[in-house]
């Protein structure tokens, strides 16, 4: 494990050097250090912080307080005795340093699903250790990213916030979609069941992970469960959204009734 180990999906929890989480002081040094971190890509100008943190303080009080919250970021990571720092501080730009020894959730979760991708574009199944991998990654999405977290009084950190909720979603949906077919292609059920039920999960409404979620059950000798999933399927979509299930949902669904499916669907 990296030296700082920093978890942004569901709670807020950064450790260093394998000690206890560090109790940051305020919500802005938390959101700063998140903020940066996850946008590691470039150093951004003070003013812009400044300004995303502290939008109803004048230009140098906003300054002021961000030079203050800086320094209670950096104090708990001991940055200035370590060789390589975290922070990468000028007059005028801050940036994570992405050459320091660290880990992120969000950053693995992302490397782990472009592997996967690569591995879906050249029409490959995923090997072992990609596969467990992903798998692996996608247990780190333990909820929304920062979930709990606001800072009302800043909406430019709010929609950037939401932004990246979204995309870290929509990520850990990808990778259950890749986990369940490559499972689904060896015949491996339960494992299909438990990555529908996570996409089910994070989307009520999203069609396909019933389906799914149906005929591995159906496949497995669960022929009841999978029924009672079209009736948990069909009320969530008539009651969010006043539509029935699709007409391929629906002749699964008699497939599954009349005992004729088979591995093929």
């Amino acid at each position: 494990m990296s030296a700082l180990a920093i978890s942004l999906l569901g709670s807020f929890i950064v450790s260093l050097d394998d000690t206890p989480p560090i109790a940051f002081p305020t919500d802005k040094v938390r959101a700063l250090l998140a903020y940066l971190v996850v946008e590691a890509d470039r150093p951004h100008r003070r003013e812009y912080l400044a300004d995303m943190l502290w939008p109803d303080s004048a230009a140098t009080a906003a300054r002021n307080c961000l030079r203050q919250a800086l320094f209670q970021l950096r104090k708990p990571l001991a940055d200035s005795e370590r060789p390589v720092p975290y922070l990468l501080v000028s007059a005028k730009e801050i940036c994570f340093n992405p050459l320091s020894d660290y880990w992120l959730d969000v950053a693995e979760l992302k490397t782990c699903l472009s592997k996967a991708r690569t591995h879906k574009r050249s029409g490959q199944c995923l090997c072992p250790d990609c596969l467990a991998r992903l798998e692996a990654a996608v247990e780190l999405y333990k909820g929304d990213f920062m979930a709990g977290f606001s800072l009302p009084d800043c909406p430019r950190f709010t929609l950037w916030q939401l932004a990246v909720q979204e995309s870290c979603c929509h990520k850990a949906l990808e990778a259950l979609v890749i986990l369940a077919s490559t499972c689904e292609s060896q015949q491996e059920y339960r494992r299909v069941s438990r990555f529908a039920r996570r996409q089910i999960a994070l989307n009520p409404l999203y069609e396909p992970a019933y389906r799914r979620y149906m005929r591995a059950l159906a496949l497995n000798g669960e022929g009841c469960e999978a029924l009672r999933q079209y009736d948990v399927c069909r009320k969530m979509l008539e009651v969010e959204m006043g539509v029935d299930p699709s007409a391929e949902t629906t002749r699964l669904y008699q497939q599954i009734r009349t005992g004729k499916l088979t591995e093929l669907g």
